[in-house]
């Protein structure tokens, strides 16, 4: 098969790739280094979407790609896994790019061997279904769609019995042009690896689970913890803090008791010693230093709450730390980056 014009010199050997939500990268990068040893973290695409940023990892030998994706399915902390199929560095921002790209598709190798690595992990089948998700960012003279079609046409040109689809496709093709760069991965995981399956009951303005779990990770969790989340919500952070570590107790609760409700149906009945409750988080039924770590998804006064509302919240909130003892930890999710007391910061992703 003959190389695409402006793509970069490519072997079978596969990569793979991470969506993260921005802010995450680092932990995300941490998080592979620890558990992949062997992985090259690339510097991470950010700035194409406002939801997402794309980590790529490079591997230090072939054939090992099955088993790196396997691991890279247990990440906490990313969205989605994807082997790369195809990196072009100079796509031109006119309509020629769109011959580039669809060339590519049609003859590069590396598509090959990055489907192999998806057949592989969820076996193979007769008839193939498929569909394009394309992302953008920058200038060029094409819509976005004009780039699907693009890669469409490749995969027909070179997988005639492919039928595309809608949805429900048995692969996903997603493509990132940003600026003149492009990256085309093979989706390896599902909605899964983003919802978890603990989820059974939600709650408007829910904390995304990995968002949730980064900062579990920013706590720095210990065997001896007594955990709090004073504003749980539907739980997801106390259920990523259960995932995380060993724990010596669980303590959270809510002023909405459909939130308490939520957060008890989540839990079901793992995860003990836990205590789930219905409290005012300015007034906790709790003793000064009878917790180790503080972690909460404040509301921003939008789908939760009300500016006016926030105005008083936050000031009485500034209590808390009163409640935690030894070297504690706390950590807020508001909505504008802020100094919190004794803790880290992370912005909110929007959904």
């Amino acid at each position: 098969m003959r190389p695409a014009r402006g793509a970069r010199a490519q072997t079978t050997a596969v990569s793979l790739a991470l969506h993260v939500v921005p802010g995450l990268e680092d932990l995300a990068s941490r998080w592979v280094g620890q558990e992949i040893p062997t992985a090259d973290v690339e510097r991470a695409w950010r700035d194409f979407d406002e939801r997402t940023s794309l980590l790529p990892i490079h591997l230090d030998r072939e054939g090992d790609a099955s088993s790196a994706a396997e691991v890279l399915l247990t990440c906490p902390l990313a969205e989605d896994v994807f082997a790369t199929a195809l990196r072009i560095d100079d796509v031109p921002p006119v309509f020629a790019g769109l011959h580039v790209v669809r060339d590519a598709v049609a003859h590069d190798p590396a598509l090959t061997a990055a489907l192999d690595v998806a057949f592989k992990l969820h076996g193979a089948v007769r008839r193939v279904t498929y569909r394009v998700i394309c992302r953008t960012a920058g200038r060029h003279s094409f819509r976005r769609v004009d780039l699907q079609r693009a890669v469409e046409h490749g995969v027909t040109q070179r997988f005639p019995s492919w039928r595309l689809v809608e949805d429900a496709a048995r692969l996903e093709l997603w493509v990132v042009l940003a600026e003149r760069r492009l990256w085309l991965g093979v989706r390896l995981s599902d909605a899964a690896m983003r919802h978890r399956s603990y989820l059974q009951a939600s709650l408007p303005a829910a904390l995304k689970p990995t968002v949730a779990r980064a900062m579990v990770v920013l706590s720095r969790p210990t065997p001896d913890d007594v955990f709090l989340d004073p504003m749980c919500g539907s739980g997801t952070i106390l259920l990523e803090r259960a995932a995380s570590a060993r724990h010596a107790r669980l303590l959270g609760g809510d002023l909405d008791p459909a939130a308490v409700d939520a957060t008890v149906t989540n839990v079901g009945p793992r995860h003990k010693p836990i205590s789930l409750q219905r409290w005012d988080a300015r007034q906790l039924p709790l003793r000064a230093g009878s917790v180790t770590a503080l972690v909460c998804n404040l509301p921003f006064g939008r789908q939760v709450g009300t500016a006016e509302e926030n105005r008083r919240l936050y000031p009485a909130l500034q209590r808390l730390p009163i409640l935690l003892r030894g070297l504690p930890t706390t950590i807020y999710v508001i909505r504008r980056v802020q100094t919190a007391s004794r803790g880290a910061v992370l912005p909110r992703p929007r959904s």
